[in-house]
């Protein structure tokens, strides 16, 4: 949590490490997780509208 956090500021990978006391390379190996759950969470979302727009007339954008 503590790298989501300072990822909502502008600071290079360097300096979230430094912050931390950490290796560079668990920032960038770090990010890459919370990037890969966050394109998961939204392929979750989109497929669930997909699936919810079978009931109605309209389906969605990305569902197209």
């Amino acid at each position: 949590m503590q790298i989501l956090a300072l990822m909502a500021r502008p600071r290079s990978n360097k300096a979230v490490a430094d912050i931390l006391h950490i290796q560079l390379r668990t920032v960038k190996h770090r990010i890459r997780s919370i990037l890969a759950m966050l394109r998961f969470e939204a392929l979750w979302i989109s497929t669930g509208a997909c699936m919810r727009s079978r009931f109605t007339s309209i389906p969605p954008a990305s569902c197209r």
